[in-house]
């Protein structure tokens, strides 16, 4: 195994044969931007798949990056995941730091958290796209949010094989079978698997992120007594005492499958939390209004209902679309352990659906990720809006399950959210009807307040017809909807 240096300052070092299958040097005079490959047998020559830089791409040579941390400069102390509300910049061709230019108008808004993705190029998960800005640009931005008061989440793909002659395929025995998975419990593993651990610590030590997302994990054969995504877990809880503030992992995974998020003190595999698709997949189908039919996962209220009181709608029942039964019950796990999305936007129907739809994600009991491309005043004042009243009821028990009902009403189309904590209660209406209807509902007694209304003409909307406040006794209330709309209610504790 040797090292060759490209020139202008070129020359071909010798690396010495060390334990457990690695082989190393100390070099002196080697700078930041020197390009270099590992050559094999004195033959094949592959970029380093623990390379930070790309500059020409997968098949390229790798790039020299100044070693070093994060730099951490003022008070940042991280924040919990369960008070992420996380905004992703969109738009094409977007680098670090033109993202970086728009996290004033972000943190305005109300957010707390930014989600960015780097594309590295297939088969290098170390490395940060150059045309993105490198890893110094990510870290100006990551510096640059935490002064802000905003955590950074990062995704990648940490399991993306590569293309076909990628470098691990010739450094080692990373893969296993004829399928080409990764050899995560066979000969020589152990190393295998701390590949990818040290690869998910390096994003937290180097760039200074709060978060990072590795993407699907569906595909993984892991059958060993530790399996690796419990094993990463372990390893990023270690680093966040070693830093002193939070850090989390997140994944996706399409199982349904709630050991991925459940605490390893309880049986589980320990990551933070996973995506949620069926609460986007059930909304969408709903509003759709294309009916569900016999080969359908989704399509009624009931779907609906499941994906806010439970998270995942596939539990263990029959799949139609797989033909098969599907995922385990997620009712025990707290809202925090799951992170949803919605597309949010013109493509999805008329301004009342997407004003809809933005309230059943900033009002569910999940951590909100919400796209965050060119918005009018209205929208951005009416997103705004939205979040400071996700973060007053918070603290009434937005995200905890386990104190919360939903009833819903097929006929009418609407669902009926209640929270409940201590001697406060919150109420919130969501009415997918096309048409204004009135809708008789459960009131519990006490004296309820109007906080919020999608139908406020300041929002657009046709108007609100409901009470200011309300007086319950425990019995139904005709209450006037306004159609695709979203009401909240609340009762304080001394009303």
């Amino acid at each position: 195994m040797e090292l060759r240096i490209l020139p202008p300052g070129g020359r071909i070092v010798a690396l010495q044969k060390l334990r457990d299958g690695y082989y190393g040097a100390v070099l002196d005079g080697v700078r930041p931007g020197e390009r270099y490959v590992y050559r094999l047998d004195g033959l094949i020559e592959r970029p380093d798949p623990a390379s930070r830089s790309q500059l020409l791409g997968p098949c390229g040579p790798s790039a020299v990056v100044a070693p070093g941390t994060a730099p951490q400069k003022g008070p940042w102390r991280g924040l919990e995941l369960r008070d992420f509300i996380l905004a992703e910049a969109v738009g094409s061709g977007l680098s670090f730091d033109s993202i970086r230019s728009h996290i004033d108008k972000l943190s305005s808004l109300g957010f707390t958290a930014l989600r960015v993705r780097t594309e590295a190029g297939l088969g290098f998960p170390f490395s940060v796209s150059p045309s993105a800005g490198g890893p110094s640009g990510l870290k100006r931005l990551v510096a640059a949010c935490h002064r802000r008061g905003l955590a950074v989440m990062l995704a990648m793909d940490l399991f993306e094989p590569g293309i076909e002659g990628d470098p691990l395929v010739s450094f080692g025995p990373y893969f296993a079978g004829r399928d080409r998975r990764f050899n995560l419990e066979g000969p020589l593993s152990d190393e295998v698997r701390r590949y990818f651990t040290e690869c998910v610590l390096s994003r937290f030590r180097e760039t200074g992120v709060d978060a990072v997302d590795i993407g699907p994990v569906d595909g993984l054969a892991d059958l060993s007594s530790l399996p690796l995504l419990e094993e990463l877990s372990c390893a990023v809880r270690d680093e966040a005492e070693r830093m002193g503030r939070p850090l989390h992992l997140v994944a996706r995974c399409g199982r349904n499958d709630p050991r991925l998020a459940r605490r390893r003190e309880d049986g589980g595999i320990g990551l933070d939390a996973v995506w949620n698709s069926d609460f986007e997949e059930a909304l969408h189908a709903f509003l759709s209004g294309v009916p569900a039919g016999p080969g359908s996962d989704f399509g009624r209220l009931e779907h609906v209902q499941k994906a806010f009181l439970e998270g995942f709608v596939g539990s263990g029942g029959y799949s139609p679309t797989r033909l098969r039964r599907h995922g385990r019950s997620s009712r025990a796990l707290p809202g925090e352990r799951f992170l949803v999305s919605l597309q949010v936007g013109p493509e999805r129907g008329s301004a009342e659906t997407a004003g809809l739809l933005s309230t059943c994600l900033l009002l569910s009991p999940f951590v909100p990720h919400m796209a965050a491309g060119p918005a009018g005043a209205g929208r951005n004042a009416f997103t705004a809006s939205l979040i400071r009243l996700r973060k007053e009821l918070h603290g009434l028990g937005l995200l905890d399950k386990q104190c919360m009902g939903v009833l819903r009403y097929n006929t009418e189309r609407v669902l009926l959210v209640r929270h409940w904590k201590d001697d406060e209660d919150l109420i919130v209406i969501f009415h997918f009807g096309t048409t204004a209807s009135t809708v008789a509902l459960p009131v519990p007694t006490g004296t309820w307040s109007l906080r919020f209304d999608t139908a406020y003409r300041q929002w657009d909307g046709p108007g609100s017809c409901l009470p200011e406040r309300l007086q319950g006794d425990g019995g139904d209330l005709p209450l006037p909807l306004a159609p695709l709309s979203c009401a909240v209610y609340l009762r304080k504790h001394d009303a």
